[in-house]
């Protein structure tokens, strides 16, 4: 953990004297290996006990969810559990990326786009209650932008068949 700790440091600290972000880097680090259980439970280690050493330091925050944007919906959701427990302020979650960065896909865009608003769906119950309202609404309205894409990609799939 202090090894990943110290390469964090390192990027916060070029965050912090330079204008570009080079945390995409840190990506291959974390990535999801399914065949590697003991280091998926080390990275899960070290981004939850980061979050909870930084859950108020926004500029942290943000550098590690951008770094992990590229993980699993559900790890993704369990990070976002985690840190709304600690910190319900809307500014920071406002600035958190909610779904990855890059995306890709073969064929059709469709399941792609239905993957990420079931996704995005499956975070409401953590934003339940008065605190999360500013919360809520920023992931309905995320969720009526998406469908709105789903829709004009159905329509422009069907014209590129005719």
């Amino acid at each position: 953990m202090a090894y990943m700790n110290g390469i964090f440091e390192f990027y916060i600290n070029k965050l912090e004297s330079s204008s570009i972000i080079p945390l995409n880097r840190l990506n291959i680090i974390l990535q999801d290996n399914r065949e590697q259980e003991n280091a998926r439970m080390r990275q899960e280690k070290w981004i939850e006990s980061t979050i909870e050493n930084n859950g108020f330091n926004s500029k942290r925050i943000q550098a590690l969810f951008f770094i992990i944007s590229d993980l699993n919906n559900e790890r993704r959701r369990n990070f976002i559990k985690k840190l709304l427990m600690m910190n319900k302020d809307f500014c920071l979650f406002d600035s958190l990326p909610l779904l990855p960065i890059l995306s890709s896909w073969v064929g059709s865009e469709i399941p792609h786009i239905q993957d990420r608003i079931t996704y995005l769906e499956s975070l409401l119950p953590l934003v339940a209650g008065l605190d999360y309202l500013k919360h809520k609404h920023k992931i309905e309205n995320y969720i009526e932008e998406m469908k709105l894409q789903l829709k004009n990609i159905e329509i422009e799939e069907i014209l590129r068949s005719l």
